[in-house]
C-alpha cells in the first residue's frame, strides 16, 4: 500500500510539474476538485487539502444530523513568470443529503452557492517567424456568480477511497472583458486587435469527477480528475472557448473524524 501511495504521488507531482511549466495563458475559469464528503452518520466529518494544475485548495464537510450535511469549498490560483501573470480565486458552499448503502457506501446530492474572480495578462511571440516579428498581448479581468447542484455515489474502506460525481452549475458572469492585441515585435504598432465582453448570459456547465484514496484509517491521500464542458447563449462560445479550462487533475490528503470503518 505504502509503495502504490508513493508512485501516485511521484506521478501526479511530476505531471501538475510539467503542465505548470507549460502555462502560458490566464483563464477565467478553471474547474476545482469536487467536494465529495460520502458520509455514513451523522457528526462525521471530513477534510481535504489539495494542489493540482489548477489551483490549490480546502475542503470541509459535516453530517449535521442523519442524512443532512453542510460543505464548503475553497481555492487560489496565483501564478507571475516572465510573460505575465495569471491570478483566480474561488469559493463556495452549501447544503446536502445523503443516504448511506449498506456498509460503506453512500449516495448524496449536494447544492450551493459560490462566486470567483480572475485577473491575468500574457505577452507571447511568434515563434515561426513569417514576415516581422509579432507579439500577442492578451489581458483579462472578470467575476462569477454560480449556483449548483451535484448528485454523487462512492465508498469509503478503512484503506481505500471510491467517489464518481456529475457537477452541474449555472454560471453568471460579471465584468467579464478580455482583450487580444498584435504588435509589431519591433516598433510596437498595432497590427490587429481583439476585443470581447460577456455579461449578461448564462454559462452552463457539466463536469464528471472520480475520485481515488489510498491510506490507512483517517488519513488518506487522494486523486482527482475530470473534465469540464460548457454551453453558452449566443454569442459568446467563440470568446468563452479562449477562457474556459476544461480539465482538472488534483493531488492531496484527507482527515476523516468520527468515521467508523465496517470493513
Amino acid at each position: 500500500m505504502k509503495l502504490i501511495i508513493n508512485q501516485m504521488v511521484k506521478f501526479c507531482i511530476g505531471l501538475s510539474i510539467a503542465f505548470l511549466m507549460c502555462s502560458c495563458a490566464a483563464f477565467f475559469y478553471a474547474p476545482n476538485p469536487l467536494n465529495m464528503p460520502l458520509p455514513h452518520d451523522k457528526k462525521e466529518a471530513k477534510f481535504k487539502a489539495y494542489t493540482g494544475l489548477n489551483e490549490s485548495g480546502v475542503q470541509a464537510s459535516y453530517s449535521i444530523i442523519n442524512h443532512l450535511l453542510i460543505h464548503a469549498d475553497g481555492s487560489f490560483y496565483d501564478h507571475i513568470g516572465p510573460y505575465g501573470s495569471s491570478s483566480r480565486t474561488a469559493i463556495d458552499g452549501g447544503f446536502g443529503f445523503y443516504q448511506p448503502i449498506e456498509k460503506n457506501g453512500c449516495f448524496e446530492i449536494l447544492g450551493g452557492y459560490g462566486n470567483g474572480s480572475a485577473i491575468g495578462g500574457y505577452t507571447s511571440s511568434q515563434l515561426i517567424l513569417i514576415g516581422p516579428p509579432e507579439n500577442e498581448i492578451s489581458n483579462l479581468k472578470g467575476s462569477y456568480q454560480k449556483l449548483f447542484v451535484q448528485p454523487d455515489m462512492g465508498f469509503s474502506r478503512h484503506n481505500f477511497d471510491l467517489g464518481l460525481g456529475f457537477r452541474y452549475a449555472i454560471i453568471y458572469p460579471h465584468n467579464l472583458q478580455y482583450t487580444e492585441n498584435y504588435v509589431n515585435a519591433n516598433t510596437q504598432k498595432l497590427y490587429y486587435g481583439f476585443y470581447g465582453s460577456y455579461n449578461k448570459n448564462r454559462i452552463y456547465v457539466i463536469e464528471p469527477c472520480l475520485n481515488l484514496g489510498f491510506g490507512e484509517g483517517p488519513f488518506k491521500v487522494f486523486m482527482s480528475g475530470g473534465w469540464s464542458t460548457f454551453q453558452a447563449g449566443s454569442p459568446g462560445n467563440g470568446l468563452l472557448n479562449k477562457l474556459f479550462l476544461n480539465y482538472f487533475i488534483s493531488i492531496g490528503v484527507t482527515f476523516h473524524l468520527n468515521r467508523n470503518w465496517e470493513d
